[in-house]
């Protein structure tokens, strides 16, 4: 057992571990709690065992049910509930932001260190759409058709195949160029 090494009469049940920035070697100083207490040390003073497990208890309860309850908790708008979105990764639609806002607020701050964004606006893209002539896609499709009827009557499913894909091809692109 131990004396305190201030006191030098009460039980040493704290133990204080500094490192010397001079010679870098740890000093070790063992005191009572009432010394440690008049010196500032309290902090380094720890509950009991009971007092620790009880407070682990508590939190682990409360943790749970946490989690019970916002196992519940559901999108009104499309149905999707906070277990679907933790298993799929993905919201279902713009409502879910605020249903789950108090679930997932933490988890932004925790793997992005905000809840919104701080950062630069977007750049406007550095590249410019090639500007596209749609008469020409409306040709070449024209063209196309005509090659897949002939290739069906002549049953060459492969070139009949490769058209329609092709044909497929040239209408997005005529999409594209009349939205953009």
């Amino acid at each position: 057992m131990n004396k305190c090494q201030k006191c030098q009469k009460a039980r040493a049940t704290v133990l204080v571990t500094d490192i010397d920035l001079a010679s870098h070697k740890p000093q070790q100083l063992h005191l009572c709690e009432d010394c440690a207490r008049e010196t500032g040390m309290a902090a380094a003073l720890s509950p009991s065992a009971a007092d620790m497990l009880k407070a682990s208890i508590l939190s682990v309860t409360e943790k749970e049910s946490k989690a019970r309850s916002a196992q519940r908790i559901m999108c009104e708008h499309c149905g999707l509930t906070y277990q679907e979105f933790r298993v799929k990764g993905r919201f279902g639609c713009t409502a879910c932001y605020d249903t789950f806002a108090e679930l997932v607020d933490p988890l932004l701050e925790k793997v992005h260190g905000a809840r919104e964004h701080k950062g630069d606006p977007p750049r406007k893209p550095t590249h410019r759409r090639k500007t596209t002539n749609v008469a020409e896609f409306e040709k070449e499709l024209v063209e196309l058709r005509r090659k897949l009827t002939r290739a069906v009557k002549a049953e060459d499913y492969e070139d009949a195949a490769r058209l329609r894909d092709r044909i497929t091809e040239v209408e997005r692109r005529i999409g594209e160029a009349t939205d953009g």
